[in-house]
């Protein structure tokens, strides 16, 4: 299994088997009202909402996106083409920061 690292996320159509994890210098905490993210090399701690930390959640417990976007949509009752755009934004959002990292199955 190897890391991949690009500048942009690979087409939500080709990620079905692509696992997101967080790398080792990322800790993350969640409650009821969400949670957030440590990144341990710059210090930066970063506020999520409900959706964002569910989304941290379904990445620790290995899901691939297709899986997490799947969650998303039984976990708040979204449609899943907004579950996808959802999940996809949170993604960019993490990879500006480099608080995820991409493994291949």
């Amino acid at each position: 299994m190897g890391t991949k690292s690009e500048k942009n996320l690979p087409a939500s159509d080709t990620t079905s088997e692509v696992r997101l994890d967080l790398p080792s210098h990322v800790r993350s905490a969640h409650n009821l009202d969400g949670g957030s993210v440590l990144d341990l090399h710059s210090g930066q701690i970063f506020r999520l909402n409900s959706v964002g930390s569910k989304i941290l959640e379904f990445m620790k417990r290995g899901l691939v996106e297709r899986e997490i976007a799947s969650e998303l949509v039984k976990e708040f009752s979204i449609d899943p083409t907004v579950a996808q755009a959802d999940l996809r934004e949170f993604l960019q959002m993490l990879q500006r920061h480099q608080l995820f990292q991409l493994q291949i199955r």
